[in-house]
């Protein structure tokens, strides 16, 4: 498979994540509001998202982990993780934290200044994901490293450290989700499964028998949604958790692999235009979606739960978007240092100047 297709495949399978992601907070939002009632069919829905739409990011993060540390080495990797994952991190927690601080009267939640301001040990709402990515970024990358001067084999270690990421998701299964540790015992693993698929480049394998992967995946899901429905919120942290999480990521994973063998179509358009937006849509949908809603229920009286999830999704996608191209023409780095504010460069051209 030809590299571009390779990352191009990776950006359907954003594309299909964030979408699901924002679907998710947008409907939670409504239902903590009371907009969305309290049916088997919206904790089946949303048990069944939940269920892989997070480890399907974790997944597609690791996928260009070691390609990656292999060309910047240890300390730019780490710097270029500052300026890409902790920035905006710090920034849009604090954006968020404060405005849901002053609006909190008209929102779901009660946030005071000190959940705001926790953010070092307490990730606040979807910013978890970003905590959670870069701990387990720095901590992978030295487990690497470390490879490298030991000069242990490369699938040693990975095969090691996978099952050991398994070990400890299933051995801390009852770790609080305050315990700034749950974010690596419980997402590493997901995060080692892209390096692994990366590793032995399981996409080209994929590629050749799409039929017998899609299958094998998607029959699998389907006892999944059988059982979820059955059992709403019936497991956590568990071996079925984790075996759904890897299920569902693969059948994403393998649809967008069939996807790219495709003509072109809308729908590949679509996907591979949103995934390479993901980063600003994650940041700023739930801002936009909690607007949305207020503005619709509050001030309009408007309770439609249709014309509340279409607009919540279709605004809580375009319009960071729209912020986004217009924060870059304003030259405003709010989504990652760039330039000569980046740690990265910063370190580069002190090291080109010794």
């Amino acid at each position: 498979m030809q590299n571009a297709n390779r990352n191009e495949w990776v950006d359907y399978a954003k594309g299909f994540g964030i979408v699901l992601v924002v679907y998710g907070h947008i409907s939670r939002g409504l239902y903590n509001s009371g907009i969305i009632s309290d049916t088997k069919w919206f904790h089946f829905i949303d048990s069944l998202i939940y269920s892989f739409h997070m480890p399907l990011f974790f997944f597609l993060s690791g996928l260009f982990l070691m390609k990656s540390l292999q060309v910047r080495g240890l300390p730019y990797f780490i710097f270029n993780k500052v300026d890409t994952i902790l920035y905006p991190y710090l920034i849009w927690s604090v954006i968020q934290g404060l405005t849901e601080f002053l609006l909190s009267k008209y929102t779901n939640g009660n946030v005071r200044l000190s959940d705001v301001f926790a953010l070092l040990w307490h990730p606040r709402a979807q910013f978890w994901f970003l905590y959670s990515l870069f701990l387990n970024f720095i901590l992978i990358s030295l487990i690497l490293s470390l490879k490298e001067k030991l000069k242990i084999n490369t699938t040693i270690v990975i095969a090691f450290s996978f099952l050991f990421a398994i070990f400890i998701y299933l051995a801390f299964s009852n770790i609080l989700d305050t315990n700034p540790l749950n974010y690596i015992v419980h997402n590493s693993v997901f995060i080692l499964s892209g390096i692994v698929f990366s590793y032995y480049r399981l996409d080209i394998k994929i590629q050749n028998n799409i039929v017998f992967f899609a299958t094998g995946f998607i029959v699998p899901f389907i006892f999944q949604a059988i059982y979820i429905y059955e059992n709403v919120m019936g497991y956590k942290f568990s071996v079925l958790a984790l075996a759904f999480s890897l299920i569902g990521t693969g059948v994403i994973v393998a649809l967008c692999i069939a996807f790219s063998k495709l003509d072109k179509a809308f729908i590949k358009n679509l996907l591979c235009f949103l995934g390479r937006y993901s980063m600003p849509i994650y940041l700023m949908h739930v801002l936009v979606g909690s607007g949305v809603r207020i503005f619709m229920s509050k001030i309009l009286g408007v309770y439609n739960v249709g014309i509340h999830l279409f607009l919540g999704i279709f605004l809580g996608i375009l319009m960071p978007i729209l912020f986004y191209k217009f924060f870059k023409k304003m030259n405003i780095n709010l989504f990652s240092l760039s330039g000569v504010f980046s740690l990265e460069n910063l370190f580069s051209r002190k090291r080109s100047s010794i």
